[in-house]
């Protein structure tokens, strides 16, 4: 995976477990940033890390919530359309092809659009399980795993979170769906300052 990644024009590090990545992040990764501003998409993935919760914590980070608990989604949805101007964007994919291709799925393309276009810089974390061996097996893993759990994590009233599978084509019928777009980047974006 990792050179199909570098084939594709991305940077790769990597590390052995959960904690040792938020070490690389903190000592190897973020130093080289020169961010000004950040934030991330909502990505178990990097909770896991705790690379969230230390940012948080230090003050002197810009970091714009796009999730914050008790603020009302009008306002959390500005704070999404601020992103497109930040430095960096934080964020895990749904799933990466051995190829060097990363899939995701997104409700409104809050995690995809800004993977496509707007912050200079984006760090992808991604766990190994999310590994597949090409589109098919990819998108299985979005359509069975991480969309379902995503809806119910949310908390979302949508037939996938009944049946643990996407059902993506029912919103034509008028059914709920969390899922309405999709992003397969297959070569890093050079767009604005990316060193």
């Amino acid at each position: 995976m990792s050179t199909g990644l570098l084939d594709n024009g991305f940077n790769v590090v990597t590390a052995t477990d959960s904690s040792a990545a938020r070490k690389v992040f903190f000592r190897d990764v973020l130093p080289n940033m020169k961010a000004n501003g950040m934030f991330w998409g909502d990505s178990v993935t990097l909770k896991v890390t705790g690379v969230l919760d230390k940012l948080l914590q230090n003050s002197s980070i810009n970091l714009i919530q796009t999730f914050e608990e008790g603020v009302e989604k009008r306002k959390l949805l500005e704070r999404h359309r601020q992103t497109v101007l930040t430095d960096l964007f934080l964020i895990g994919g749904n799933t990466v092809i051995k190829d060097g291709k990363i899939i995701n799925l997104a409700m409104i393309g809050i995690r995809t659009a800004p993977i496509s276009f707007g912050p200079k810089k984006l760090i992808l974390f991604i766990d190994r399980n999310k590994i597949c061996t090409d589109m098919v097996s990819a998108m299985a893993w979005v359509k069975t795993i991480a969309a379902p759990s995503n809806a119910k994590r949310h908390q979302m009233q949508t037939p996938c979170t009944q049946t643990g599978r996407c059902h993506h084509a029912a919103r034509r019928n008028g059914s709920a769906t969390a899922c309405r777009s999709s992003a397969k980047v297959s070569q890093r974006s050079h767009h604005g300052n990316s060193d």
